[in-house]
């Protein structure tokens, strides 16, 4: 089945979980089911089964849909959203060790029973809380009489073949037994690792029931010399561990689908509280705390719903083994996270209602500490992610992500009609033999002077615009391209050049300037005489640019500007401003706002430069005193400036929130924590994997708005969550630089820690502003309320 065709049937399922739980209502089954066994409807189950929903990963062959965990994760979370009670994250996991197993005769009449509907399985392989290796087998097989006794010999077995056996031991935290029909039980069998299935009804099987926190039951199983025959067993040795590996690792899958479910209509019940409860004459919504505090819900949404998608599109590529293990446990992981937060937050933002069980905030809470805590809950899961997927074996696997040899050589005419793979091994190849060491991995912003020959190279290459078109001077890249450039650019550390010119000037000119502005600034930005700086923000607007108030008048045929601009970046190296200034008056503050460009060199300018906390010069206050511009430097038509200077934010946006920033960051963490000897602290490892899954889920999120570059849709509001993410896990990182280099973070410049030079202080500099530019974190959370979740004003 080809892509779209994947796509339509997985959206014929969700539908059909939709009209399903619309006609059903699960959530008054859910809580008229608690504290009952089984705890769930048998006649709802034949419903599913009708459906297809029980067969879903059973094999066609064995009359089942022969799909993947990928579609019973669309029924399990549409299923957890409205907390249906029925076992079918349980059965599923029973039903692929089935699956998993060697065909043969109990393995095809179970499947098939299984897909109708008439068995439900579960599996039994647990015996300790917080063990998930199905190695660890305590409860044995043992022969009822040696091979070959024909006085012993299972229906339909012949004589010399494996004897009946006797189970003896004990099964923990046993989801879904309660109204299974029986178990896929893992034994060990003299040294070897098996599976059987055990009849529910078996004698010499006792249950001891205990209750879930949303009041379903859990089982532990006590096998008391259970005797069964050996045609119920159905595999061993690798082939049973195996089976049993993919089932928890897919079920761990199935489980963070369910968490994200929940959690996503949770926080749907939530918004619609604020938008509608009202509270000191107003919905609570408008309030800006309860606003910044929902914008964080649904950012932890988005990303656990790309890490989900991400890890789930990873399963279907590989078979059993460590890597799709630990893509499982970064999913569950994940997904644990996203549901603590939005559960927890949801009972303080309902208030009081929120504590009482009439309310359903209290159900969901339930459910996700079940959830939470099933095959494994976030803090094991981070280990085991870290312990299957060690840090040299993950920076190997990031730079073995294209073919090495993509089959084109040589200097291509067009550089846009590479292929994405052939283009960034060109782009890569080229960066490791030119790239100079004095412009990778600078410590702060690079000064002109830096970086001068750097872009004189880059100029004769043709690479300094990868954005602009060929006829321009530029590459003519596709933005997907120009996305993978500047990230091959930041894999190699080249420092950032004061490139304004190049990204927002150059494009705003193609866009909207005049055919003589074209030609006389645009070469000139080309070639490096022309270097920019913006002038937007103003001692007291700072990111509310709307309220500028930096005047340009008209007289004759110039403007005369008054007024002063603050962290213009890099102005003392500049030789050209885009500035914003205020040419009327409107009903709105974004009215009468203009574009206008300027020499740096006009008299009445002074620039002043900032020294920031890291001791560098890197912004400015810049003051204009009676400041002439001809009108011909009038970008747009008065009054458009705003509308201009939005136009590039949404990509600006993306630049910003791209993981390799916080990957560098991280690396130096790492690169500290090696040589202080901290990989043997627990305490410490469990933030460090943390911060390793926030960067590498926040690389899943980012992917999302990458395609849809890639596709030619514009970037919306939703972009800013990147910026939120990254700019934030950086800070995160380099807050924790300064705990594990302890003394060493006193220190100013690099210090000998035990033989490695690292200047632990920097990076908590260089993360500082992070949240500030670009339009702060605020202020991306006030866009998120209003735009993305309606929020009141």
């Amino acid at each position: 089945m080809n892509d779209n065709g994947a796509a339509d049937q997985r959206r014929m399922l969700a539908d059909s979980v939709a009209d399903y739980c619309r006609r059903s209502d699960p959530l008054h089954r859910a809580r008229a089911l608690r504290d009952t066994d089984p705890g769930f409807d048998r006649a709802a189950w034949q419903e599913m089964a009708e459906l297809g929903w029980t067969g879903l990963v059973v094999p066609e062959d064995c009359g089942g849909l022969g799909l993947t965990v990928a579609e019973h994760a669309i029924v399990a979370g549409g299923a957890a959203a409205v907390l249906m009670p029925e076992p079918l994250t349980a059965a599923m996991i029973a039903t692929r060790a089935i699956a998993g197993c060697p065909e043969g005769a109990i393995r095809s009449s179970l499947l098939a029973r299984i897909a109708s509907g008439a068995v439900i399985p579960s599996l039994a392989w647990q015996e300790a809380a917080g063990d998930v290796d199905p190695l660890n087998i305590a409860t044995t097989a043992t022969p009822l009489s040696p091979p070959g006794d024909a006085n012993n010999v299972a229906p339909g077995l012949a004589p010399g073949l494996a004897p009946d056996v006797a189970l003896q031991g004990t099964k923990r935290f046993v989801v879904g037994a309660a109204g299974a029909d029986g178990y896929v039980l893992s034994v060990r069998e003299g040294p070897h690792p098996a599976l059987y299935w055990v009849e529910a009804a078996q004698a010499g099987v006792r249950s001891v029931v205990h209750r879930l926190a949303d009041g379903r039951p859990v089982i532990d199983l006590h096998f008391e010399r259970a005797e069964v025959p050996a045609s119920n067993r159905l595999a061993i040795g690798d082939e049973a561990v195996r089976a049993v590996a993919v089932a928890v690792d897919d079920g761990n899958l199935a489980l963070a689908a369910e968490l994200l479910g929940l959690s996503r209509r949770l926080l749907e019940v939530t918004l619609d509280y604020l938008r509608t409860r009202s509270q000191f004459g107003r919905a609570i919504g408008a309030f800006q705390s309860l606003q910044h505090r929902a914008v964080d819900l649904y950012i932890h949404q988005r990303i656990g719903d790309a890490t989900l998608d991400q890890a789930l599109q990873a399963a279907a590529a590989m078979a059993h083994g460590p890597l799709r293990s630990a893509t499982a446990s970064r999913a569950k992981a994940r997904a644990c996270e996203t549901a603590r937060r939005i559960t927890r937050e949801a009972i303080q933002m309902h208030g009081a209602i929120g504590f009482t069980d009439d309310c359903d905030v209290g159900l969901y809470v339930k459910r996700s500490l079940v959830l939470s805590g099933w095959l494994g809950n976030a803090r094991l899961h981070r280990g085991r992610h870290a312990a299957l997927v060690p840090l040299d074996a993950a920076a190997a696997s990031a730079d073995m992500t294209i073919d090495q040899d993509p089959g084109t050589h040589g200097e291509p005419r067009d550089w846009d009609a590479l292929g994405d793979d052939a283009f960034r091994m060109q782009v890569r190849t080229w960066l490791q033999a030119n790239c100079p060491p004095q412009v990778r991995f600078p410590a702060g912003r690079m000064h002109w002077h830096e970086c001068r020959d750097w872009w004189a190279m880059l100029y004769r290459k043709g690479w300094i615009a990868p954005g602009w078109p060929t006829a321009l001077g530029g590459m003519g890249l596709s933005p997907f391209k120009q996305i993978i450039m500047a990230d091959e650019l930041e894999r190699h550390g080249c420092g950032r050049m004061p490139d304004q010119g190049i990204t927002q000037v150059g494009p705003i000119l193609i866009r909207y300037g005049t055919p003589e502005q074209q030609s006389w600034f645009l070469p000139r930005t080309l070639s490096g005489e022309a270097i920019w700086c913006q002038g937007y923000s103003e001692p007291n607007a700072g990111s509310d640019l709307a309220s500028l108030q930096t005047a340009a008048l008209e007289d004759g045929d110039d403007y005369v500007i008054d007024g002063s601009k603050i962290w213009t970046t890099l102005a003392m190296d500049a030789t050209h401003m885009y500035v914003l200034v205020r040419t009327g008056r409107g009903a709105r503050k974004q009215e009468g706002i203009s574009f206008l460009l300027l020499d740096m060199k006009s008299p009445g300018i002074t620039v002043r430069p900032i020294r920031n906390i890291a001791g560098d010069e890197e912004f400015c206050q810049v003051f204009f005193d009676s400041v002439r511009t001809p009108k011909t430097n009038l970008v747009g038509t008065p009054g458009q400036g705003w509308t201009i200077a939005k136009s590039l934010l949404g990509f600006e946006r993306l630049g910003i929130g791209s993981p390799r920033r916080p990957q560098l960051a991280f690396a130096r963490l790492e690169k500290l924590a090696r040589a202080r000897g901290l990989f043997d602290d627990p305490v410490f490892m469990d933030r460090f994997n943390a911060l390793r899954l926030d960067i590498l889920d926040l690389s899943a999120a980012y992917e999302v708005f990458v395609e849809q570059v890639r596709r030619g849709e514009p970037l919306g509001p939703d972009v800013s969550l990147l910026k939120i993410w990254a700019t934030e896990t950086m800070q995160l990182c380099s807050e924790l630089m300064l705990e594990a280099g302890e003394e060493y973070a006193a220190l100013g410049g690099d210090a000998d820690v035990d033989g490695t030079l690292i200047n632990v202080l920097a990076p908590f500099y260089s993360a500082r502003p992070g949240t500030i530019y670009g339009g702060s974190n605020e202020i991306q959370r006030n866009i998120l309320a209003k735009a993305v979740l309606g929020l009141p004003q």
